[in-house]
């Protein structure tokens, strides 16, 4: 885990960019241009400038930040392609690193690197960045090694033979690098200098000191050594440009992009929420300031004045440590390293569920404020059933289905029931079947104030044991939600299919419903894996409409055998799936306390309901791009990190597992080989690996794209998909049902392409605030049940090998957890080899015949033991600690 004050650099490590890596084995070497001077102050300063002993901001007369820039610069920027728009992402991991997406300036997202270069800006914020010379951009050590530095035969650029013998402090640019394969030195570089002739290349010692060197070399010959030195030590910058393994020589320009680590800088912030707040704890800083410590590792540290702090804090800052509170930004001076900041509320006690929950809400802008009655005033009100009854004229607009077998699978405990399905034998022998969707756009009317709060929220949020709502639950629980014996407004897709699964036929509309059951997820699996089961058992509900438990069981298993052929039609298609662990939690109602957890398996039941969905979403999606090809909703999944899906496959390599990561289809079916293995701890563990580098799926209208591909989701392996079969809990399902009402039935546009996007990038905000509220509340309480135990011995897997660590995955908790060698006293001393892994020896107390005295040798999927506890982290928030422990004999 990185300090705030500032990252602990491996010189060693092989992520060193190999720039910085030069730059410090010339750091004698003369003047640098204005450019590479003025970074080089940056990091000086911004060494100094967090330094945990500094007490007050700087100066005033030195500026830490550069002004932004204008409006009509950023316009002129923009269009020149000097500057970029993005919402700037901060590494959660290093604070240090933030990216925004490279668009159309480079397939890898560009980095801005460091606190000045990242001015002012917060995670979430939508930024202008200005991007630095290709010259300053950099490639990745790790990169250019894992795609094709290393070859045997050398082909250099022919350069104009001009000044052969240059000044010993002439500016010099490395035009190609690499190491050459047919030596035992793995510390030296080859490298080839512009301003010099074709003949003369520059040779690097990673140990010592640069000089310049020829080289006999031509076309077609191999470099072979040095021939002789011609004397002076190289002094100036390095910008380093690549040499691919083909033997071809590449500049910049026409390099692979994806060697190539574009850098910029932020040069405008369009904040995200001037009213932002966050949750913290606070720490004396001197007689008249606290520091305000984030829980969030990528939100800065501020300053906060004694007006602005909690009564008594400064007489006796100790009884405050444990608390968490709210915090806002009150600004942030150009001159100061840190915000101001004030506290707006206590929020409760470091460790306790609640207190922790709503810090974590808080972090995540997640509205948990209640309807207000003027909203729950304009909508319909239930009968003295506790029912709505519907207009018969609205009843006359639609497609009457109910007289239809129609029936409902969710999990046991929802209430809020947005999706059912239905299937009817045809004479011919095909099949009729429909999907369902609870109709929320006919009691949502569009610019109304419900719609204004449900397009804010966009999404409901689901914690461990409750959850926040993006509708009024009298929407949710009742109106909306095709309860079973009632009648329901509903938005319909229904297919004619054969045997096979090819639709010959589909039909879109709204229709109304009446659903004969309500099945669990839990019924409907007894269903499929016993076929003698007793319906009249008292754990199966009740079935209406004159409809029969034999009937319904028949449709499961109708339903199951067409689900099967879309799923294997799918997955021939190059669809993708990879499962994460999923944890659910027994908890006690007395104390609101985790008794046990349990690792949520999905079964044939959920996989049934979950490619009907599919199918939905992928039709709308076709329908609405069809009908309105610069006005559709749309979600899309870009291609994974290239670089990042390559270095695993190579690392699976060494472990022999074989990897082809050039499409979905082609990583699918290699899962598919391990899956036939029976290696089922490495299937588990790659799963997880693999969803590290996809990038998230994202909505967006249609509008403005300029290639059919970019619309293309990747995980599936579609050219278009949405989402339409969640309303009561997806704002973007919304906007899909009354765009395709308007499509159907030649109607006014909803919307205009304008608005589209801006719901569709709050829908992509909110989806990942909510997200990431889920995940933080399942750690929660999986810190609370690890506390409550003391601490826990468990299996885990070995995920990634480093010289100092490793991490892991706890295979029954789904925790993810890197172990740090260096921190645990009971190991006498290890090794690391990038071919073998690590190899460790404990600390016997010298008995040689111990079992202790073997080498324990870590490598990826390795099967490991590790204790499980809880500690606070350097930020004051509880995280779940792994320690390793030697394997049993």
């Amino acid at each position: 885990m990185t300090d705030r004050r500032g990252p602990k650099l491996d010189k060693g490590a092989s992520k060193r960019f190999v720039k910085a890596a030069l730059a410090n084995n010339n750091d004698k070497g003369g003047q640098k241009k204005d450019g590479h001077k003025e970074r080089h102050n940056q990091k000086q300063t911004r060494t100094s400038g967090t330094n945990k002993n500094a007490n007050s901001e700087a100066s005033p007369k030195f500026s830490r930040f550069e002004e932004y820039v204008s409006k009509e610069q950023v316009v002129d920027g923009l269009k020149t392609q000097i500057m970029t728009k993005g919402r700037i992402r901060v590494n959660d991991k290093n604070f240090q690193q933030a990216f925004i997406a490279g668009g159309k300036v480079s397939p890898r997202d560009i980095l801005i690197n460091g606190i000045q270069d990242r001015n002012r800006a917060l995670d979430g914020d939508s930024v202008v960045v200005q991007l630095y010379p290709k010259a300053e951009w950099q490639i990745l050590e790790k990169d250019a090694n894992l795609l094709g530095c290393r070859h045997k035969h050398w082909k250099l650029a022919k350069f104009d033979s001009h000044n052969l013998d240059p000044p010993a402090n002439k500016e010099l640019t490395v035009r190609a690098f690499g190491f050459p394969q047919d030596t035992n030195k793995r510390d030296v570089a080859l490298f080839v200098l512009n301003n010099i002739s074709e003949e003369q290349v520059f040779l690097h010692d990673m140990k010592g000191s640069l000089k310049y060197a020829d080289i006999v070399c031509n076309e077609e010959t191999q470099a072979r050594g040095v021939v002789c030195q011609k004397g002076a030590k190289f002094k100036g910058s390095i910008d380093i440009h690549m040499h691919r393994g083909d033997g071809a020589y590449l500049d910049i320009d026409t390099l692979d992009p994806m060697l190539v680590q574009p850098l910029g800088k932020v040069v405008q912030v369009d904040v995200k929420d001037p009213n932002r707040i966050f949750a913290g704890s606070l720490r004396s800083q001197s007689k008249d300031k606290a520091l305000f410590v984030s829980r969030d590792f990528r939100v800065p540290r501020m300053l906060i004045e004694s007006r602005n702090c909690p009564k008594g804090f400064f007489q006796n800052p100790n009884a405050f440590a444990k608390k968490i509170y709210a915090v806002s930004i009150e600004g942030w001076p150009l001159h100061s390293f840190f915000p101001k900041g004030k506290v707006v509320r206590e929020l409760g006690i470091i460790g306790d569920i609640k207190s922790e929950t709503n810090a974590m809400l808080l972090e995540h802008n997640i509205d948990t404020s209640e309807f207000p009655p003027e909203v729950l005033s304009t909508l319909p009100q239930p009968n003295e059933e506790g029912h709505w009854d519907i207009p018969q004229e609205e009843l006359q607009k639609r497609r009457d289905l109910r007289n239809w077998q129609i029936f409902s699978i969710d999990p046991p405990t929802a209430r809020d029931l947005d999706d059912a399905l239905s299937i009817q034998s045809l004479e011919d022998g095909n099949f009729e079947i429909g999907v369902h969707i609870a109709d929320v756009s006919h009691f949502m009317k569009r610019n109304t104030k419900l719609d204004d709060i449900a397009s804010r929220r966009a999404t409901t949020t689901y914690l461990v044991g409750e959850c926040f709502p993006m509708l009024p639950r009298v929407l949710c629980e009742n109106l909306c939600s095709l309860t079973e014996n009632v009648d329901r407004l509903a938005f319909s897709v229904v297919w004619k299919m054969n045997q096979k699964g090819e639709i010959l036929h589909e039909w879109f509309g709204r229709t109304v419903i009446r659903s004969c059951c309500r099945l669990a997820y839990g019924h409907a699996k007894q269903v499929l894996e016993n076929k003698d089961l007793d319906w009249s058992e008292n754990s199966f509900p009740v079935i209406y409409g004159g409809h029969t438990s034999s009937s319904v069981k028949e449709a499961i298993e109708g339903l199951n055998k067409i689900a099967l052929k879309l799923r294997e039609k799918r997955y021939k298609g190059g669809s993708l799936r990879l499962d994460q662990v999923k944890v659910g939690f027994d908890i006690d109602p007395m104390t609101g306390l985790p008794r046990d957890c349990y690792p949520y398996k999905m079964s044939d039941a959920n996989r049934l309901v979950e490619e009907f969905m599919l199918l939905a979403n992928m039709a709308v999606a076709t329908k609405l791009y069809k009908d309105l090809p610069n006005l559709a909703l749309l979600r899309r999944h870009p291609m994974p990190a290239e670089i990042q899906l390559q270095q695993i496959a190579v690392t699976c390599k060494k472990v022999g597992i074989e990897l082809d990561t050039s499409s979905s289809g082609s990583l699918h079916r290699s899962l598919q080989v391990v899956a036939n293995s029976g290696n089922s701890v490495a299937l588990f563990a790659l799963q997880v690996m693999l969803a590290m580098p996809m990038k998230n799926a994202e909505y967006l209208c249609s509008d403005g794209i300029d290639e059919f591909d970019e619309l293309r989701h990747y995980a599936l392996s579609v050219p278009l998909y949405t989402h339409f079969t969640s309303p009561i809990r997806r704002m973007a399902d919304v906007v899909v049902h009354r765009l395709l009402a308007a499509s159907l039935e030649g109607s006014a546009m909803p919307y205009t392409p304008e608005e589209v996007e801006l719901q569709a990038l709050e829908c992509n905000d909110r989806k990942e605030a909510a997200k990431k509220a889920q995940e933080r509340s399942a750690n929660i309480y999986m810190c609370a049940y690890i506390k409550e135990k003391g601490e826990l011995v468990e299996s885990a897997t070995v995920l990634k090998v480093q010289d100092r660590s490793f991490d892991v995955l706890v295979d029954r908790l789904g925790v993810n957890s890197r172990i740090l060698l260096e921190k645990l006293e009971s190991i006498e001393s290890f090794s690391f080899s990038p071919y073998s892994g690590l190899e460790i020896r404990w600390n016997n107390g010298g008995g040689d015949e111990s079992d202790l005295a073997k080498p324990q040798n870590i490598k990826m999927f390795s099967q490991v033991k590790v204790r499980i506890k809880v500690a606070m982290n350097s930020n004051m928030r509880m995280d779940i600690v792994s320690e390793l422990l030697p394997n049993d004999p």
